[in-house]
Order: structure tokens, then C-alpha cells, then sequence
């Protein structure tokens, strides 16, 4: 069985979506997309952050029939994943709390971890370039 994405989610996302995933790798699979960080499909041309939502339900959906784990939605008339608990990498920690600007921004700066931002002063925070003090306050809401 195929699990390529041009053949398993051409039906739910639009083709310049598609288009544009396929540009990356042609033989891009579902598994392959669920495992592409965001920022990276961000890169893309013709990609925004409403294309990347309609991308992560429709992976979502797709992986969500095939381990027969999921419910329609009879307002929506879509299939919706049940929930499971999972890892959540603290790389995707960092960039939901502070947003991908902020995130990138830290990385750039070699700052990867929650442990490490942590360690760090408001003041060493700041002195990052870009890093104002509403990223400051966002960081420090991190849980």
C-alpha cells in the first residue's frame, strides 16, 4: 500500500499544498510529513501557517484511519484523530510558547533547551538580539 502524500492527501489539501510539499521531496510519504517540523514546511513556497494546520489534520486524519483510531465529526464531516498522549520534543516546547521568530532566534544563538534557558538571567535573555521583553515574558511562561 502507498502512503505517498500526492496519493493519500490530494483530496484534502489544495493543490499548490500539495504542489509545494512535492517540490520538497517527490516521494514524500505521510509518516515522512507528520515528522517535518513546521518551520520547515514554513519554508516553502506557497505554505502559511493556515496551509500548515490544514496539512497536520489531514496527516492526522490519514494516520488516524489507518490505526482505526478515530471518530467523525458530524458537525464537520471530518475525521478527527482521538488524542494520544505523547512526547512532546522541547524544541516544539520552546517554539509553541515563544512563537517561531522568538524560537528560531534562540536557536540561532545556540540555545536549545528548556534546562538552558532556564539557567540563564532576564538580563542574558535580553541581551539576545531580537529578544524583547514580551519574548522574555513569553519564555519565562514556559512550563
Amino acid at each position: 500500500m502507498s502512503d505517498y502524500i500526492k496519493d493519500e492527501l490530494s483530496e484534502y489539501l489544495p493543490d499548490k499544498v500539495i504542489q509545494s510539499l512535492l517540490s520538497k521531496n517527490p516521494e514524500m510519504t505521510v509518516q515522512e510529513l507528520d515528522k517535518t517540523k513546521d518551520s520547515t514546511l514554513l519554508e516553502l513556497r506557497d505554505i502559511g501557517p493556515k496551509s500548515v494546520r490544514l496539512i497536520r489534520q489531514a496527516v492526522q486524519a490519514h494516520l488516524a484511519v489507518e490505526e482505526g483510531s478515530y471518530v467523525v465529526s458530524p458537525s464537520e464531516n471530518f475525521i478527527l484523530p482521538i488524542e494520544k498522549e505523547r512526547e512532546i520534543s522541547e524544541e516544539e516546547v520552546i517554539e509553541k510558547g515563544v512563537g517561531l521568530a522568538a524560537s528560531s532566534t534562540l536557536r540561532w544563538n545556540g540555545i536549545n533547551s528548556l534546562n538552558q534557558l532556564r539557567n540563564m538571567t532576564d538580563q542574558e535573555i535580553l541581551d539576545i538580539k531580537y529578544i524583547g521583553p514580551e519574548s522574555l515574558r513569553k519564555i519565562r511562561g514556559i512550563r
